[in-house]
């Protein structure tokens, strides 16, 4: 699906942003590893090369505008093109109430990294998908959906993103850059697995009352994978989602159904 294409997936760490440059990785695609953590993601594209991919490792911290095209750059030197911007990278900012949060050290540093951090890496590759007429797919969250107190910066950014995303399809898309978001809901996880341990220990019950007591919320009555998140956002990044842009598509196994 993506033999010499060029995807860039911002945020590579364990978890989703794992799953997604393997899965590219396995459908053909020249990956392009950009995270601030320079010893993990240079050991990711060494397993992908291992495995028969192509991959390179770039450090990248999405706050930096010089970082962000020292990306751009590196990809192109690379691979030559790039056709496909994963914005993955997040920040989830201070767990407390909006008014109580510290504007200056946990609002404005998630915007930076989910919105701005987001424009940023845009900026610096649209050029380069303007040749190749590429996508982006913004990571964002069922969350802009249902808020959750105690996690307004993060709900607030990606409430954000999402318009920024919209914004930017109606800009890019007379230059044939497709733009859209995947909007997650619970991953099963380490991470999320390790939450329901804490949850369950807070309440007094087993960590399985916690996950049956979850699932019960979703519609189809399980929690999705990394990998089954990923195939929406291998789908929209696609020709195969041509005629899409500007779309917020729900992978959450029914928790939301707006």
């Amino acid at each position: 699906m993506f033999a010499d294409k060029t995807v860039i997936v911002s945020g590579t760490g364990p978890g989703l942003g794992l799953t997604m440059a393997r899965m590219f990785a396995e459908e053909g695609a020249n990956v392009v590893l950009a995270a601030r953590n320079v010893a993990y993601i240079d050991d990711i594209a060494a397993q992908i090369n291992a495995d028969g991919g192509s991959a390179i490792a770039v450090p990248t911290d999405v706050t930096d505008q010089s970082t962000c095209e020292g990306l751009a750059e590196r990809a192109l030197q690379a691979f030559g093109s790039i056709d496909v911007l994963v914005n993955n990278a997040f920040n989830h900012g201070g767990f407390k109430a909006l008014c109580d949060l510290d504007i200056d050290t946990e609002w404005q540093p998630t915007f930076d990294v989910n919105v701005t951090g987001a424009l940023r890496l845009v900026r610096s590759v649209v050029p380069a998908l303007k040749v190749s007429a590429g996508a982006i797919v913004n990571i964002n969250t069922f969350r802009i959906r249902e808020p959750a107190a105690g996690s307004g910066a993060y709900c607030s950014s990606k409430g954000a993103l999402q318009n920024l995303s919209r914004t930017l399809a109606v800009e890019l898309g007379p230059h044939n850059i497709r733009v859209n978001n995947v909007m997650p809901g619970y991953i099963d996880s380490e991470q999320l697995r390790a939450h329901f341990d804490r949850v369950a220990v807070a309440e007094g019950v087993s960590a399985d009352t916690v996950v049956e007591r979850l699932i019960a919320t979703q519609a189809l009555g399980f929690i999705p994978s990394s990998r089954q998140v990923a195939e929406a956002v291998l789908f929209l990044a696609s020709s195969r989602a041509a005629a899409i842009t500007g779309a917020s598509l729900d992978v959450n196994a029914g928790l939301i159904i707006p």
